[in-house]
């Protein structure tokens, strides 16, 4: 069956589960030991204290003299969220399977963590046989699920790193060559396959040399056009997005311009989409305005006077041609509550 939906995933799609946004991992940063036994780094990252933890990339001295030690207090950031995720979702996934996520053609993340991957419940209660795969990514070492899952002791060894070299002839999907990069399964036969893409490379990711592939800062379209899996991934994003009726917004703030291209690119040729977030909307319209007058400040572009108002009116517009609805509650408190926002996606949603 051929699905005319979509998901994308941002931070806050964690947070409706007790994970941390991006503007909150600064903190935790802060405190990384790291930081505080090294005053010089200590400033560094101070000063990024309004900009947030990614733009601390784009520091000099970090380039120079801190790359190695900021990307390793970044994945051990993204290991204590995981520990300190101790909300009990299981109840919740019943309807959160049955009723959400395995209705979709495909699911995008910008989250690098694998809380996706380690937090949902088994699913055992799916309607129908499915598989979570990795695209493009060939491996005969399946997902560790039951060992991810015991995340109070987690370690880093113990995340089954993949090798995201892009491999096309992983796909299509072979049903006599089961050589897929598994992140969750129910049954033997299969009857539907749901692509689990990580636009921004993911924790358990790695490059020929065991480094990890994640994208961060704000040079991330730079960065993914040097990595061909990602690169696949943005192109295949732009492409279900052209093909499918609706997209459902998750936790995404619209603050990354080359993500905001690609939906209302798509948006223009006739793209509905529907928010689940707890910002109201003027912020998200606010957010992608100002997403492209920062690319263009950063390429040098000259602003006009006036092109800010322009901008935030052309969105307001984007917004009212492609919005179906938003959702300021949180996904916790829509299936877990009176279910009336529930009802309200299915209704006016996977219509």
């Amino acid at each position: 069956m051929t699905s005319n939906f979509a998901l994308l995933n941002g931070a806050g799609y964690s947070k409706n589960w007790g994970g941390w946004l991006a503007s909150e991992l600064w903190s935790v940063i802060l405190s990384h030991p790291l930081v505080q036994k090294d005053e010089k780094l200590k400033n560094i990252i101070w000063k990024y204290r309004k900009l947030g933890f990614e733009a601390v990339f784009g520091d000099k001295e970090i380039s120079e003299h801190y790359a190695e030690e900021y990307q390793k207090i970044i994945k051990d950031s993204f290991i204590m969220m995981h520990r300190a995720l101790t909300m009990d979702v299981d109840g919740l996934g019943d309807l959160f399977y049955k009723n959400f996520i395995h209705r979709f053609k495909a699911i995008f993340t910008l989250n690098q963590d694998l809380f996706f991957e380690s937090k949902h419940p088994t699913l055992s209660n799916l309607p129908e046989t499915v598989k979570y795969y990795y695209p493009y990514i060939k491996s005969s070492n399946y997902f560790k699920y039951n060992i991810i899952r015991n995340i109070a002791t987690i370690q880093n060894s113990e995340i089954q790193m993949f090798d995201a070299t892009l491999d096309c002839k992983a796909e299509p999907y072979d049903q006599t060559n089961d050589h897929l990069a598994l992140i969750m399964s129910k049954g033997n036969q299969t009857s539907k396959l749901i692509k689990y893409y990580k636009l921004h490379g993911s924790l358990n990711f790695s490059d020929p040399n065991n480094s990890n592939i994640m994208v961060m800062g704000s040079s991330k379209p730079s960065q993914i056009e040097k990595i061909p899996l990602l690169k696949k991934y943005h192109e295949d994003f732009a492409e279900v997005l052209k093909n499918v009726k609706k997209l459902m917004v998750v936790g995404y703030s619209f603050t990354d311009y080359h993500i905001n291209k690609h939906i209302f690119d798509a948006v223009e040729q006739g793209l509905k989409f529907w928010i689940v977030d707890v910002n109201n909307l003027d912020g998200l319209i606010y957010n992608a305005a100002n997403s492209e007058l920062k690319i263009n400040k950063a390429e040098g572009s000259y602003i006009e006077i006036g092109e800010e108002l322009k901008r935030a009116r052309n969105y307001n517009n984007l917004f009212k041609k492609g919005l179906i609805s938003n959702t300021t509650e949180s996904l916790y408190k829509i299936f877990s509550g009176t279910k009336l926002e529930l009802k309200r996606i299915e209704d006016n949603f996977f219509e």
